[in-house]
């Protein structure tokens, strides 16, 4: 049986608090980075699959009018200079370091977050308004001056500007909000590991 003295010993104890494994919390970690940079790059794939198909297009149509090839440069610029910008977002998540100490590794996320946010946004508008101004210059020609009724120039415009309004406003944020989800989940378990550290 314990003595009185023992419980008291017992009692003033300091508690032992459980502490994450930090190796499996890091482990999950870089698997959702990794997840995010191959999401990226076949973002980046795609984008330079539409850069072949502007060639394509370029060669194998005999435009009449300027504005046309205006339209393809201003559609093939704007898209290498995301994709560049894309494809330096995969290499920065991939060469992050998850040996180091997890704050240092916590103010990498935070930063890379923050300049995802400013991808996502300021440069999703600016990439969405480029490239329908360049649609605008190419329709000048293949839709505009071209050979068919009014109707059928109706026709394809509104569907143009519903799908870009899909793709925009629907497709994009789902795929933006997934994106910003799996940085602000490592973000945690960065954090997680970080408090543990700090108990």
């Amino acid at each position: 049986m314990n003595t009185f003295d023992d419980i008291e010993a017992l009692w003033k104890k300091p508690r032992q608090l459980q502490l994450p494994d930090a190796a499996d919390i890091i482990k999950k970690a870089s698997r959702e980075k990794n997840k995010l940079a191959n999401k990226i790059l076949v973002q980046v794939i795609c984008l330079m699959l539409a850069i072949a198909s502007m060639l394509i297009v370029l060669f194998t149509i005999d435009f009449k009018y300027a504005t046309s090839y205006a339209g393809l440069a201003l559609m093939s610029a704007c898209v290498i200079v995301f994709s560049i910008i894309r494809f330096r977002q995969t290499q920065h998540l991939r060469n992050m370091d998850f040996s180091q100490s997890p704050s240092a590794l916590l103010q990498q996320f935070e930063r890379f977050y923050s300049h995802q946010k400013y991808v996502n946004t300021t440069g999703v508008m600016w990439y969405t308004i480029v490239l329908n101004l360049a649609f605008a210059f190419y329709f000048y020609e293949t839709l505009v001056l071209a050979p068919m009724l009014m109707f059928w120039k109706i026709i394809f415009l509104v569907v143009y500007v519903i799908w870009m309004l899909i793709a925009t406003l629907w497709l994009g944020k789902r795929s933006v909000r997934k994106e910003h989800g799996r940085t602000t989940a490592i973000i945690e378990k960065l954090k997680q590991v970080q408090s543990g550290f700090e108990l």
